[in-house]
């Protein structure tokens, strides 16, 4: 695939993934709309897709990893209710799902670092009563925050606090100089979207 195909093919299953999950959480019909016709869109990929299409890098990977999902999906539904098979249809979409969500988020930070800005991972605290969360400490260490995260949870520095992690794209000092303060807040707005959230492309 070439890089725009690869882009694109990233863009319609973020778009599948956050609109299937959408519709799960919500129940929506618009989400049900959106998903059938992402994974339409997706499946005539995969359909057309040939050997030769399927590099042997992170790419290739997702691809197969898609057009495996797409079938699971598809043998889950056909399959009768209450039997072990779709028992085991549902675990395997579940871990496929997984996989996908984990290298789109993989993808997206790999482009934020093609753009000029550096993955940042944030411990923030809120304390009861506070309308924001303070900023604790931050690393592009993610196993180094989770531990301190797990500290801070496991013993709170303040009682009934709330603590969690969350991601940040900082932009580089050579972004800063290519680019206006305004420019930056655009494209990190861009990036910092849910995975694939397409409400501008609904149905």
């Amino acid at each position: 695939m070439s890089l725009a195909a690869v882009e694109k093919f990233h863009f319609l299953v973020g778009a599948m993934r956050t609109n299937e999950k959408s519709f799960w959480t919500t129940r929506e019909h618009k989400y049900l709309v959106n998903s059938k016709y992402y994974e339409g869109e997706v499946d005539k990929i995969v359909k057309k897709a040939q050997a030769a299409d399927v590099s042997d890098n992170d790419n290739g990977k997702f691809f197969l990893a898609v057009a495996e999902l797409r079938l699971s999906t598809k043998q889950y539904f056909a399959t009768p209710k209450g039997t072990d098979k779709k028992k085991q249809l549902f675990k395997k979409v579940q871990e496929q799902e997984k996989f996908i969500d984990k290298m789109l988020l993989q993808f997206k930070d790999q482009r934020a670092k093609q753009l000029g800005y550096s993955v940042t991972w944030n411990l923030m605290q809120v304390v009861r009563g506070a309308k924001k969360a303070v900023k604790m400490l931050g690393s592009e260490d993610e196993a180094f925050v989770k531990v301190h995260l797990d500290e801070c949870i496991d013993k709170p520095p303040i009682p009934g606090a709330r603590y969690f992690m969350c991601k940040e794209y900082v932009p580089t000092p050579e972004k800063r100089k290519q680019c206006t303060p305004e420019q930056i807040k655009q494209e990190i707005a861009q990036l910092i979207e849910q995975d694939s959230n397409h409400e501008a492309y609904q149905l």
